[in-house]
């Protein structure tokens, strides 16, 4: 029997769930994405720059997709797929690197589209996307020497989101270790932030990201760090399971450029978890998973593929590759289920918030487990996309486990 061709069968599993995606994903323009899409409107249609307390770096961008709604469709429709088209440019750039740059790029990348918090995110017109991939790129560019081009991402993505300067510092700190020119990159990303500030006037704290107002620091950090990390609703830990790779050698012989680029995200993630901590809104609301920690699905997903490609740790690796699976396929076929409605139909969870972060009846990821869920002819499709990219990526795994209980069984008793 001939064997199956598996970097041909992932790359199609890559591009059908791409597509069913396309075809799939409820785009709409909602939340502060319906502001941003309102501010970007005003400044295109009649030149003014609207009070917003959201940067306009990231919608920007989205300026073609708007005029192309003019002729075609309608401008909200495109504006709602700007996010998903910026997944398809940001896999369109991975590809076309070095191979040597990204370990297991081709499980990395689907691992991105079906493990990982992205489908919740490229959904809406809400500007983590862009933020997340901007940075993530720009540091993997400059640790391996685009500086130019890489630095300019950067700077776009704290631009847009202005509360992201202090990881992208970290992140530039684990790159050169030492103080040097790039401690100045950062200071457009400051100057469009005071320069958006004057032509949004009228408009009190910052663009995202914490408030002026000190009440927006009242969350206790013993409540916000540990929650952002472990609460069943909005942990890493279940949101982004790859991350624990990180201590299992994993990444050991990578060459020292990736191992840079991995500790730069794991450094920009990390400030981003204690940065947010002290905030309000920590939760980031109603929002699917930790909404502001989206980068982390980078390394997350880094870690993965590599313990995938290699087949290391395959009891580990398989436990997080499932629970990252579910992720992906809660993020896309269940996402908010009736969360809302049981909570009275709240527009925000105020004093029942601890429902949705921490008992998992209440819980995006868990809710599935508790609640009957109706699903249609298109859900159960996309069930069935997730239940073969898992089939795929774990084949090699259950292989490797087969072998060492040969392996052991044959050293307990022997051969006959």
């Amino acid at each position: 029997m001939k064997p199956l061709d598996l970097p041909r069968l992932e790359r199609g599993l890559l591009v059908v769930g791409l597509i069913f995606y396309w075809c799939y994903l409820p785009f709409d323009v909602v939340g502060d994405g319906s502001l941003r899409y309102t501010a970007l409107s005003g400044l295109l249609q009649r030149g003014m720059w609207l009070p917003l307390k959201y940067s306009l770096v990231g919608p920007l961008f989205s300026a073609p997709l708007w005029w192309l709604g003019q002729v075609v469709m309608a401008p909200d429709w495109w504006c709602a797929r700007y996010n998903f088209i910026l997944l398809l440019i940001a896999l369109a750039v991975l590809w076309r690197l070095p191979a040597a740059w990204v370990p297991a790029r081709r499980q990395f990348m689907l691992l991105l589209v079906a493990a990982s918090m992205f489908p919740a995110h490229v959904a809406a017109y809400y500007g983590e996307v862009f933020t997340a991939l901007t940075c993530g790129l720009g540091l993997l560019l400059i640790a391996h020497g685009r500086t130019r081009i890489g630095a300019t991402l950067l700077v776009l993505g704290a631009a847009n989101s202005p509360s992201v300067l202090p990881a992208a510092l970290a992140g530039l700190w684990v790159l050169y270790r030492k103080p040097g020119w790039w401690l100045i990159w950062l200071l457009p990303a400051a100057a469009i932030t005071v320069l958006e500030f004057w032509l949004h006037r009228g408009v009190a704290g910052y663009f995202t990201g914490p408030h002026h107002d000190p009440y927006h620091w009242d969350t206790p950090f013993l409540v916000g760090f540990p929650s952002l990390l472990l609460s069943l609703g909005k942990g890493l830990l279940f949101f982004c399971p790859g991350l624990i790779l990180a201590w299992a050698g994993v990444s050991n012989d990578w060459p020292p450029r990736v191992r840079a680029t991995l500790h730069a995200w794991m450094a920009f993630t990390a400030v981003q978890v204690l940065f947010y901590s002290k905030w309000w809104d920590w939760s980031g609301d109603w929002f699917w998973g930790p909404r502001f920690l989206l980068l982390a699905c980078l390394p997350a997903a880094l870690l993965l593929a590599t313990a995938l490609a290699r087949r290391l740790w395959p009891a580990l690796t398989l436990g997080v590759l499932t629970l990252s699976m579910w992720v992906g396929t809660t993020a896309t076929v269940y996402r908010y289920m009736d969360i809302q409605q049981a909570l009275h139909g709240r527009s925000f969870p105020g004093d029942l918030g601890y429902l949705v972060w921490y008992v998992p009846q209440y819980t995006v990821l868990w809710r599935p487990f508790y609640v009957s869920w109706p699903l249609q002819a298109n859900d159960w499709a996309m069930i069935g996309w997730f239940t073969m990219v898992w089939l795929v990526l774990s084949g090699p795994l259950w292989a490797e486990l087969w072998r060492q209980a040969q392996a052991a069984f044959k050293g307990r008793f022997g051969t006959r």
